[in-house]
């Protein structure tokens, strides 16, 4: 994906309102809602397009593993070399057992009932790798899983 980026400058709040707007017939479909939520607006470089891309399929993976009336919560949050964008669900979760293998290709968890072909996520970890970022998980079963992409604020 390296090759292809085309940088360019980024508000977070306008970027992640684009994604919330581009993804809201989907995940009211699911009877679910999405939001901003704990809000830092700034600037970082990237490329729209990707990041896009990236951003609506882990919301599609959000929805894909939430309960009725879920929440998917989306915040931006400025550190010293990062832009760090994240996407929160109170979905079922991802066992602690298959976090290390996720961002492998073709790999979908036991639990997988999406019909997926476990390609998304190994997508997404690669536009971040691409972008000079990385993107981790963190999840407790039935509570809460977040994804976290950090950005770097300077492109090398």
């Amino acid at each position: 994906y390296k090759k292809e980026l085309k940088i360019e400058k980024i508000s977070a709040k306008k970027f992640l309102q684009e994604i919330i707007d581009k993804s809201t017939n989907l995940v009211k479909s699911k009877g679910a809602k999405i939001f901003m939520d704990d809000f830092e607006d700034f600037s970082f470089k990237g490329d729209v397009a990707k990041l896009e891309k990236l951003f609506l399929n882990l919301i599609d993976n959000a929805t894909k593993h939430m309960f009725k009336q879920g929440t998917i919560k989306l915040k931006a949050k400025r550190e010293t070399n990062f832009a760090i964008l994240s996407i929160s669900d109170d979905g079922i979760g991802i066992p602690k057992e298959d976090i290390p293998h996720i961002f492998e290709r073709f790999y979908r968890g036991e639990k997988s009932a999406s019909g997926g072909t476990g390609l998304g996520l190994a997508i997404a970890k690669s536009i971040t790798e691409a972008h000079g970022g990385k993107i981790e998980v963190e999840s407790t079963p039935n509570k809460i899983t977040t994804f976290s992409v950090y950005l770097p604020l300077k492109q090398s």
